[in-house]
């Protein structure tokens, strides 16, 4: 569904406002002004759910890369006569494992909601590369894992675009909450 707040906003004698395209199709006018309170915080809660669907499909895809990459280096080694691990996930598992972190760290677990079903958002990351296929890399051939991780890569790069693209109308957003915030207070920020 398109939101065009342009027009929703601009239903009194504004005219056709210009406008800025939030993700997901919902586009924003170049002056927020002319919206309402109620309808830049509407527009601030969807932009920061839509962040968070883009941020767990990029962090699905990264992930995917990083087997694709760890079984092509385990490889690597193999031709080298190196002892390996037998799966490239146990590898990575304990490259990324809790030793990381400080020990006695402050730091809780935080759970990030995606805001819709998170089995529809891996749907599309599925899509690109199977689960399956990369869960058990060692049954690709190289030219398999290269155009998986191509695919992975480019799909990344456009999630990643698109993330900042995001930030940008967010950041719109929260000044124009400031402004706001600041001139109902009547100055007493300043």
């Amino acid at each position: 569904m398109v939101y065009n707040w342009a027009v929703v906003a601009s239903a009194g004698s504004h005219g056709v406002m210009p406008t800025s395209r939030l993700g997901g199709g919902i586009e924003l006018p170049a002056d927020l002004s002319i919206l309402d309170i109620n309808t830049i915080r509407k527009l601030n809660r969807l932009s920061q759910s839509q962040e968070a669907s883009l941020s767990y499909r990029r962090r699905l895809a990264q992930a995917r890369i990083d087997l694709l990459r760890a079984e092509r280096a385990r490889r690597g080694r193999l031709r080298f006569g190196e002892s390996l691990l037998t799966n490239p996930i146990v590898e990575l598992a304990e490259a990324l494992g809790g030793r990381h972190r400080a020990s006695g760290s402050h730091r809780r677990a935080v759970s990030v909601g995606v805001g819709v079903d998170a089995a529809a958002l891996a749907a599309e990351v599925d899509g690109i590369a199977d689960p399956t296929l990369v869960s058990n890399p060692s049954q690709l051939s190289l030219s398999d894992i290269d155009d998986l991780e191509r695919s992975l890569v480019g799909y990344e790069e456009l999630l990643s675009t698109q993330r900042r693209a995001l930030h940008r109308e967010i950041d719109r957003l929260h000044a124009e909450l400031v402004v706001r915030l600041r001139g109902a207070l009547g100055g007493a920020w300043s």
